[in-house]
């Protein structure tokens, strides 16, 4: 069982479908997935910048939703501040793997997927940044 920390953007491409959803229903039943506070609020906001598009119906669904996955996060208390990104949500991602001991961090970011694991170790993070596709190649080990 791997610990991973899944990219926004790849959990709300996930409603989509496509790899995005392959992968995060591979996490949740097979490994465990990683949360912060941070994150959890991030991930939460998102249906609001977003509810004119949405619907108040679809909008309140999805809420709802999303609120449902989160409780199969494991909520992880970041002790680490890192920054090494030029976007504060990508650093974020970087404190709660380091802090959460992940294994991996799955996402489409280009800048976080730049980032070499000496850099990552130098900053105390051990998780190897991957994208969805290489994460759904992963043997799952039980």
């Amino acid at each position: 069982m791997f610990r991973v920390v899944i990219d926004t953007n790849i959990f709300f491409s996930a409603f989509l479908g496509g790899k995005p959803q392959k992968t995060v229903i591979r996490a949740l039943r097979n490994d465990t997935l990683l949360i912060s506070p941070a994150l959890r609020s991030e991930i939460l906001r998102v249906p609001a910048m977003i509810s004119d598009k949405l619907g108040v119906l679809l909008f309140n669904e999805a809420g709802a939703y999303i609120e449902e996955l989160l409780q199969h996060f494991q909520m992880v208390n970041v002790r680490r501040h890192i920054v090494l990104c030029r976007d504060p949500a990508d650093d974020l991602l970087l404190c709660l793997a380091a802090s959460g001991n992940a294994d991996f961090i799955v996402t489409g970011d280009k800048d976080l997927l730049s980032l070499t694991s000496e850099e990552l170790l130098r900053h105390g993070v051990r998780a190897k940044i991957i994208r969805p596709a290489e994460y759904l190649e992963i043997p799952h080990v039980s």
